[in-house]
């Protein structure tokens, strides 16, 4: 505590003498303005004419003036929309922010920009916007009359719109059942799911030393096609399918590595619709996947 009052102290007399301060965000957001108060747990920045309040642990770093990063690329956002990436060459508390876009500076009023970010850091905050993964899967079945096991999946991951934490996921599995009651008799399915993941990717923000680590959720449903292969000599057809719809729930942990690859381990439980009621499995899942 003693540390983080000295820390804010710090910086409240650094604000006072050099305009144009510059704090990084872990969302990847840079703030640049003036310190003008810190209180328990948060500081106080003014930027741009306005005050606004920041969680001290939102703050990846500070630096001491604009010219620090002059070499550096930002992202500016502008209210309409647009984005203007440059370096940036000065900032005026009236007049905004002057950016080098590489054939000459741009003056962006103060009244036009929403946000300005590091790209990279942004784009580590945000995670991927599109993934591919395949996975492995450990099936066990909720019924004595089966063994557990084993199989996998494909699948997909697209965000939605603008939401960083939602994303739509398709998925192809395949998998084998044992027939515990008698040997001759085996379920091969093959299954369709659409399921909606929300990813808490405040998690790694809270707790900064464990940032490659995510955790997820989803919902699903879609629909199975049951395949049963049967080797008894009085059997009625060697083989027969039937498809059937199916829903889901999941939860599990997505580990980041460096080149947008990531380990993907959790579980699912699944309920496939009978004639006689639902048959349960619960799966555990282990893939490896690529995003940009």
């Amino acid at each position: 505590m003693k540390n983080f009052f000295a820390w804010s102290f710090f910086l409240l007399i650094a604000g006072n003498w050099a305009y144009g301060e510059v704090i990084y965000l872990r969302s990847g957001e840079i703030v640049i303005g003036n310190i003008v108060g810190a209180g328990l747990g948060t500081i106080s920045v003014r930027s741009f004419g306005k005050e606004r309040n920041i969680p001290s642990k939102d703050i990846l770093k500070t630096i001491a003036s604009l010219r620090e990063i002059g070499e550096d690329t930002v992202l500016v956002v502008l209210k309409d929309g647009t984005n203007i990436v440059g370096k940036p060459v000065d900032v005026d508390d009236e007049l905004g922010l002057f950016v080098d876009i590489g054939f000459g500076n741009l003056a962006l009023p103060t009244r036009a920009i929403s946000s300005i970010y590091d790209p990279e850091r942004r784009a580590v905050a945000q995670g991927t916007s599109v993934n591919f993964s395949g996975n492995f899967k450990y099936i066990l079945p909720l019924s004595s009359s089966f063994s557990p096991g084993i199989g996998g999946s494909v699948s997909t991951e697209v965000r939605l719109g603008q939401i960083r934490e939602l994303f739509l996921n398709p998925v192809v599995s395949f998998y084998h059942m044992d027939y515990k009651v008698n040997d001759k008799i085996d379920f091969y399915n093959v299954a369709v799911d659409l399921n909606i993941l929300y990813k808490l990717l405040v998690f790694g923000e809270i707790l900064p030393a464990v940032e490659f680590l995510v955790p997820y959720f989803g919902l699903g449903a879609g629909a199975t096609l049951v395949n049963l292969f049967d080797a008894r000599d009085e059997a009625p057809l060697p083989q027969y399918g039937l498809l059937t719809g199916s829903f889901n729930a999941q939860a599990g942990f997505e580990w980041r590595f460096p080149l947008n690859i990531a380990l993907k381990t959790g579980a699912i439980f699944e309920g496939i619709l009978q004639s006689g009621g639902l048959f349960w499995n619960v799966y555990l899942v282990a893939g490896l996947g690529y995003g940009f």
